[in-house]
């Protein structure tokens, strides 16, 4: 993956755009130095999507589990298994 300053970002919108579109490029753009975003295709975002709902589900029947089995969760431990 390619890294390219806002600046140059910005300039080259419409490159990078065709890039993502065309040839499945992912740029990733930094301000000051420092990584901050990337270009993806929306079949990659929904993928992406489709990630974090799985995740989530995972994660609320393992809170779930937990429940029927301890009768309660603390809120501090809710807390900590969700990252909170």
């Amino acid at each position: 993956m390619t890294t390219y300053p806002f600046s140059q970002a910005r300039i080259h919108f419409s490159e990078l755009i065709n890039g993502v579109y065309y040839g499945d490029e992912r740029p990733i753009i930094s301000k000051n130095g420092k990584n901050v975003a990337a270009l993806i295709s929306i079949d990659d975002l929904e993928l992406l999507r489709t990630l974090e709902d799985k995740i989530d589900l995972k994660m609320a029947s393992a809170i779930e589990k937990e429940i029927e089995e301890d009768g309660v969760i603390e809120w501090e431990a809710l807390k900590s298994d969700l990252k909170l």
